[in-house]
């Protein structure tokens, strides 16, 4: 009984050893050959990286200065100035819904205290 399945086995891994079509399930890839780069290509693209990190934080900070010059802006005019501005909206606002006497008179004070904001600022 051993003898016969020796044989068999015997049998079974020679067909194997014999086959010239790859069957596909047994294939290994190719490995593909490593491309070497010279090291000063590696150090010039680092040193591009880091050139274009350093750009991007200059364009947020520059954002971020903008913001704060704006802000800087409004807290720097004239008290009379920003109410006149406000009143001016609200008597646009109340001219578009439909009180426009009202409006006429908010926008007529606005424009007074935007006058004297102006001239206070300037």
């Amino acid at each position: 009984m051993k003898a016969l399945i020796f044989v068999a086995l015997l049998l079974i891994s020679s067909s194997f050893s014999t086959e010239k079509n790859a069957t596909g399930a047994l294939q290994v890839a190719t490995p593909t050959p490593e491309v070497i780069v010279p090291v000063a290509e590696v150090h010039q693209v680092k040193r591009v990286m880091r050139v274009e990190k350093k750009r991007q934080q200059v364009i947020r900070l520059a954002k971020k200065a903008q913001k704060v010059d704006v802000r800087d802006e409004v807290q720097r005019m004239d008290s009379k100035l920003k109410i006149g501005l406000f009143l001016l909206a609200v008597g646009a606002v109340l001219s578009i819904v439909g009180i426009g006497l009202v409006g006429g008179i908010a926008a007529l004070i606005g424009l007074c205290f935007t006058i004297i904001g102006l001239l206070h600022t300037f």
